[in-house]
């Protein structure tokens, strides 16, 4: 199939997988991208080295486009996303990060640019969605809140 997902991206099916947290791990998002998508692997408030471990799954058991999704969002322990997961995506080469949530700092999006990654985010509003255009993301995912 040939569409603008299908070019822009260098993928054989205009599919994205769902990046539910606790569901969409290593091989679900590896199997995505092998059948000609993208696979999204989901982070369900992992530490920046666990999400490391995750993408390493991930990238043994695919040479393909996959995404990683970060919630931008604080929880009982603090911040779920930090610098330092925005580090492993770029010293990993992830090439898409889904941020979701809140709209991610725009110092985050400019850090992923130059290191070559799409950025997307999941918007649940109109506000949403304008808020992560001014930082610079790539593409806006729409959700139901």
């Amino acid at each position: 199939m040939n569409t603008r997902l299908t070019q822009e991206y260098e993928i054989r099916l205009p599919f994205v997988g769902a990046d539910s947290e606790s569901i969409a791990m290593p091989s679900l998002a590896a199997a995505l991208s092998n059948a000609g998508g993208i696979g999204i692997l989901g982070n369900a408030g992992e530490s920046a080295l666990t999400t490391q471990a995750l993408i390493q799954q991930v990238k043994r058991a695919t040479s393909k486009l996959f995404g990683v999704d970060l919630r931008v969002d604080d929880s009982p322990r603090g911040p779920v996303t930090v610098d330092a997961h925005i580090g492993v995506c770029i010293a990993e080469h992830v090439k898409l990060v889904v941020f979701n949530s809140q709209v991610p700092p725009r110092a985050w999006v400019d850090r992923l640019h130059a290191a070559g990654a799409r950025v997307w985010m999941r918007a649940i509003s109109v506000e949403q969605a304008v808020g992560a255009v001014a930082v610079g993301v790539d593409a806006i995912v729409v959700r139901p809140p």
